[in-house]
């Protein structure tokens, strides 16, 4: 963004996606949540896990690790 301050509004626009998208996973999450508690009685009794650092994905390094 610094090399070409044009871009400062498409990345604007695209953290805001990012964070409805988000929120939209929460919703469907309570959702989810409260359907488990209409069907069963019972709540969940954990709390969902917030991952620290976003999982890293191993790539194969030769054809024979494929």
């Amino acid at each position: 963004m610094m090399e070409d301050p044009r871009t400062i509004g498409l990345c604007t626009h695209l953290l805001f996606i990012a964070k409805n998208i988000e929120r939209a996973g929460d919703h469907a999450t309570n959702i989810a949540e409260t359907v488990y508690h209409m069907v069963t009685g019972t709540y969940l009794r954990f709390d969902r896990p917030k991952p620290t650092s976003p999982p890293q994905r191993q790539f194969p390094t030769s054809q024979n690790d494929a």
